[in-house]
């Protein structure tokens, strides 16, 4: 997973204006001469990789012409993130004041200790291999130039392309040879002037601020800020525009340690803002997630990851499930305890099953998420409390989470197209089959809906869809237990439905 958008990252440090938002949901103004700049983290995803920790040390950014860098990464910060989650989606870095110049080049310095990727043969299935870096300290051009100007709002996006970066053999198998190819490039606003789109912004909340204290917008009518990435992230103030949020939880009854998750965006000032969108019942609400409070005290918090297997009891319900650990929130202990690491969920007395970005569920009748309908592949987030144990004679920690709300969460599947199945006359509105990348989705057919909301990248649309194509639909996977029908489409009893909301061409 992701670590998400606002997501599930990492955060820079900048030597010059960090951004340390705690309240204070505008742009800091820059120094003299200064210019600001938001970095945002993103990924161009390789299949069958459960898990890719990325550790920055450094990163500086190169004036045209000048062979000494700007620093911007702190010395006393190591950051880490999970650069595998993070498929077509983005965290944000940071948002620094640096100075005015053209910045053509940029030096990472960075390390991929392990790679997690799935394997049958093991209980649970995952092996980890020892990655292998040709290079650790490399310097990529920036692509066009950014042409940073004093007092004035820019962005630039930092794309680790794993697609290229990681070796295969001659079988597809990961080898852990890593040749690290970074993508980066200047940030152009969206037609509405938005910087960037941020479709699952996770973390815990910090404070709830019920007015508009900075009057950035007429249209805010208060704020919260959350803390990202379980606590080594910047905290982010996040704008919301409505009284309400999904489940009909007010705004202004908001509980600080809530675990939430947001689908927002920055605007072209450089606030964070929530979306809005109907809920259940067309009313307008913020897109903002609410999926319990977190307690370190009671050990109760949530776990976000991948499901590897499941069990069933007779009736088809599972009763448990092999969880493979991407992100915790808030993070209880040292930082890392249970990053890539499998936990056993104890799925038995659940009392919430529901799913993030509700709008992404965009079919009639809606599908639905419950204690049968999930499978090996899917992106869950876990509310439980949990108990780590050690075999005194092996010397190996084991956890266990029990289980009190199970959030069904937005992913990218990526895989190859097989085939149409419906081709609707705005060439957005359809439903094709997918062949699966990830082997944890392969057993069982994948099906993509689209709708007219549906943005497609890199693609003119359904009907430009080839046999040689690789594919990203990003949405909400659900497993549809029974034979069905979805928007006048058969769906075979056993088959998985991916809901997307963007379909992006890779090759």
């Amino acid at each position: 997973m992701l670590r998400r958008t606002l997501v599930v990252g990492l955060t820079l440090g900048l030597a010059v204006g960090m951004f340390s938002s705690c309240g204070d949901s505008s742009t800091p103004a820059p120094a003299p001469s200064n210019g600001s700049v938001y970095l945002f983290l993103g990924d161009a995803p390789f299949g069958d990789i459960l898990s890719a920790r990325m550790g920055i040390s450094s990163l500086n950014l190169y004036p045209v012409g000048s062979d000494t860098g700007v620093p911007a990464l702190s010395s006393n910060l190591y950051i880490r993130t999970d650069i595998a989650g993070l498929r077509d989606s983005l965290t944000i870095l940071n948002i620094a004041s640096l100075g005015a110049a053209t910045y053509d080049r940029a030096d990472i310095s960075f390390t991929i200790p392990s790679l997690a990727v799935p394997d049958f043969t093991k209980n649970p299935p995952v092996n980890y291999i020892t990655a292998n870096m040709v290079s650790r300290s490399t310097k990529f051009n920036i692509q066009p130039a950014l042409v940073l100007t004093k007092n004035k709002l820019f962005a630039l996006r930092v794309d680790f392309d794993m697609l290229r970066s990681i070796r295969v053999d001659a079988q597809g198998q990961v080898t852990g040879t890593i040749n690290p190819v970074f993508n980066i490039t200047p940030v152009v606003p969206s037609a509405d002037g938005h910087l960037a789109e941020l479709d699952d912004l996770t973390g815990f909340v910090q404070t709830v601020n019920t007015t508009n204290t900075t009057g950035a917008n007429p249209n805010f009518i208060g704020s919260f800020v959350m803390q990202l990435l379980s606590g080594t992230g910047i905290p982010v103030t996040v704008n919301v525009t409505n009284p309400n949020h999904y489940g009909g939880v007010a705004f202004n009854r908001m509980l600080t340690g809530s675990v939430v998750e947001v689908d927002g965006y920055v605007d072209a000032n450089g606030n964070v803002v929530a979306n809005t969108s109907p809920d259940e019942n067309g009313n307008p609400v913020n897109t903002v997630e609410i999926e319990g409070v977190a307690d370190v005290t009671r050990n109760l918090v949530a776990f976000m990851g991948t499901v590897l297997s499941v069990t069933r009891d007779v009736s088809g319900r599972v009763t448990g499930f092999n969880l493979f650990v991407t992100d915790v929130e808030p993070e209880p202990t040292a930082f890392g305890t249970f990053w890539d690491t499998n936990v056993a969920v104890d799925a038995s007395a659940v009392s919430t099953y529901q799913y993030s970005s509700r709008a992404t569920n965009f079919v009639n009748p809606h599908l639905s998420f419950d204690a049968t309908t999930i499978v090996p592949g899917q992106q869950v987030s876990v509310l439980g409390t949990y108990v780590t144990t050690t075999n005194p004679s092996t010397q190996v920690s084991a956890t266990a989470v029990t289980a009190e709300n199970i959030y069904l969460r937005l992913q990218s599947v990526q895989g190859s197209y097989a085939s149409s199945l419906q081709l609707g006359s705005d060439d957005k509105t359809g439903a094709f089959v997918l062949t699966p990348a990830s082997s944890l989705l392969r057993q069982a057919p994948v099906m993509v809906f689209t709708s007219a909301t549906t943005k497609f990248v890199d693609l003119a649309g359904l009907s430009a869809l080839g046999p040689n194509h690789i594919l990203l639909a990003r949405g909400l996977l659900f497993y549809e237990r029974q034979a069905t029908t979805i928007n006048g489409v058969p769906v075979p009893a056993g088959t998985t439905v991916v809901l997307a909301k963007q379909v992006h061409q890779l090759q």
